[in-house]
C-alpha cells in the first residue's frame, strides 16, 4: 500500500491530494497543493504540445504545398510569357535584320578573301590586295554601326531583351574588331612588318570570338522562346 502511495504522489499528485487531503497537516496541504498544481500544469502543457504538433505539421505541409504550387504557377506563367508570339516574332525579326546586314557585305568580304588568296599565290598585286582590304574595312565599319542601330522592343520579356542585347553587343564589337584587323592588314601590305601581321591575326581571332559568341547567344534566345533551330 505504501508503495502505491509513494508512486501515486510522484506521478499523480493532483489525484492523491484529493484522496489524502483529510489526512494531511496544514503545512503538508500547502506543499501538496503547490506540487500538484505544477504537476498538473506540466501535464496540460504536454497534452497541448501533442495536440498542436500534428496541426502544426499539417499546417506546415499545407504551407509547403501551397508555396510549391505557387512557385510552379509562377514558373508556368514565366514560360508562357517567354513562349509568347510577340517574343518569337521579335527574335526572328532581329535575326533577319542581322543576317540581312551580313548578306549585304558578303560580296565585299568574298572579294577580300580572293584577293588575299591571289596575293599569296602571286596572281594578285599588293595594290589590288590593299584596295580589297580597304573596302573590307569600310564594310566591317558599316556592319558594326548598322547592327548597333537595330532596335529592341522594351516591351519584350526581360530575359529575351537581355539576350538580344547581348547578341547585338557581341556582333557589333566583333565587326568593330574586324575593322581593326583589316586596318592592320593594310598597314602590313604597306610596311611589310611581321608585327603588323601578328596584330592582324590577333584582332581577327578576337573578332571571330565575339561573332561566335553572338551567334551562340542568338541560338539561346531562339530556344528560350520555344523556337527549335533544327526545325527551321
Amino acid at each position: 500500500m505504501l508503495f502505491f502511495k509513494f508512486y501515486g504522489w510522484i506521478f499523480f499528485p493532483y489525484i492523491m491530494i484529493f484522496i489524502q487531503w483529510k489526512r494531511l497537516g496544514q503545512k503538508t496541504r500547502i506543499l501538496a497543493a503547490v506540487y500538484s498544481f505544477f504537476s498538473l500544469m506540466y501535464l496540460m502543457g504536454n497534452i497541448t504540445a501533442l495536440t498542436q504538433e500534428p496541426q502544426t505539421s499539417a499546417s506546415s505541409d499545407f504551407s509547403v504545398s501551397a508555396n510549391s504550387n505557387h512557385t510552379t504557377e509562377i514558373n508556368e506563367a514565366t514560360d508562357n510569357e517567354l513562349d509568347s508570339k510577340e517574343n518569337k516574332e521579335a527574335v526572328l525579326q532581329f535575326e533577319k535584320e542581322v543576317f540581312s546586314i551580313e548578306e549585304s557585305i558578303k560580296p565585299i568580304m568574298d572579294r577580300y578573301q580572293k584577293a588575299m588568296d591571289g596575293l599569296s599565290n602571286g596572281t594578285v598585286s599588293i595594290e589590288d590586295a590593299y584596295t580589297a582590304a580597304s573596302d573590307a574595312k569600310k564594310a566591317a565599319e558599316m556592319m558594326s554601326t548598322d547592327i548597333g542601330k537595330i532596335k529592341i522592343n522594351d516591351d519584350l520579356h526581360e530575359d529575351v531583351r537581355k539576350l538580344l542585347q547581348s547578341v547585338k553587343t557581341n556582333f557589333s564589337t566583333g565587326y568593330f574588331t574586324r575593322e581593326k584587323s583589316f586596318k592592320s592588314a593594310m598597314e602590313y601590305l604597306e610596311e611589310q612588318q611581321p608585327s603588323l601581321m601578328q596584330n592582324f591575326k590577333e584582332e581577327h581571332e578576337m573578332s571571330q570570338a565575339f561573332i561566335l559568341k553572338g551567334t551562340a547567344t542568338l541560338l539561346e534566345a531562339k530556344t528560350k522562346v520555344g523556337i527549335d533551330p533544327t526545325k527551321e
